[in-house]
């Protein structure tokens, strides 16, 4: 049980249809309360309509996404393909495309840029654009930043998804590519998940999802220059106490920039799905 009430609210612009092949619905809420996803999923999953409309289109699946501190956001399917009830099946071969863009909750320590300064010997250029830096440290800033993930539904025969079929999914699921793939450059795509569901007539549709972020080029970090990093990499910024001004006021100066790889790479072509 959660030790605190989780609160869980439809949003205003939630309902998304689709009609035609693969028609569905999806509803989205807002979930205040807790961190915990299993318990957010629970929450949802109570609080939203096992069936939508007047043709009972059943719930398909249920997700939750980190917006912010104690903030979520759900989304519910409902769709009558995924349960083998109605016509309009992927058949194999075939597949559907489906795309979110949002935004997520990042904390950053540079911003684009310093536009003004006011006090007596302040300067746009006082410690090389980091964000509330003092001689202890560098305190940084919260701010919202879009995210683009999207998806792809495909179906195959049974015969296709092998256990080792399976293990290689397993094995990209949580990778970044490590070529161009669906237009996107090496480094901006993250596996985030595969989810598969065998229909009545014995073959099955899988579900591909992936995150993307932008590849940096040219960042600037005080008189550090030209620092390239690929999406899924991670800038770290290493700072020392300097004197900011001729009045002897200490704040930080860049000395040092990081760029860590954190994923795995992979040749996203193992998801067996083409790759342009």
């Amino acid at each position: 049980m959660s030790e605190h009430e989780i609160i869980v609210k439809e949003k205003f612009k939630s309902r998304e249809r689709i009609a035609g092949q693969g028609a569905s619905v999806t509803l989205i809420y807002d979930l205040y309360g807790s961190n915990d996803d299993g318990e957010l999923l629970d929450a949802l999953q109570a609080e939203s309509p096992g069936t939508y409309g007047d043709d009972n289109m059943p719930r398909a699946s249920s997700r939750v996404k980190q917006v912010g501190n104690l903030w979520w956001e759900g989304r519910v399917r409902y769709s009558h393909a995924s349960t083998g009830t109605f016509g309009g099946q992927l058949q194999p071969g075939q597949s559907s495309f489906a795309f979110e863009i949002a935004v997520q909750q990042v904390r950053i320590v540079k911003g684009i840029a310093v536009v003004a300064a006011y006090g007596a010997g302040a300067s746009v250029s006082d410690n090389g654009g980091l964000i509330g830096a003092s001689s202890q440290g560098v305190q940084g800033t919260e701010m919202m930043v879009p995210t683009y993930e999207f998806s792809e539904t495909h179906a195959f025969t049974d015969a296709q998804i092998s256990n080792s079929y399976k293990n290689t999914l397993a094995d990209l699921v949580g990778t970044v590519n490590n070529g161009t793939f669906r237009g996107q450059p090496a480094g901006t795509l993250l596996a985030i998940g595969v989810s598969g569901n065998q229909r009545g007539d014995g073959n099955w549709e899988l579900a591909f999802r992936w995150a993307k972020r932008k590849n940096q080029t040219g960042k600037s970090f005080g008189d550090i220059t030209g620092v390239n990093a690929l999406g899924w990499e991670h800038i770290d910024v290493r700072t020392e106490p300097a004197e900011i001004d001729g009045f002897g006021r200490i704040g930080r100066k860049p000395i040092a920039v990081y760029v860590h790889q954190i994923y795995e790479t992979s040749n996203y072509s193992g998801f067996g799905i083409g790759t342009s």
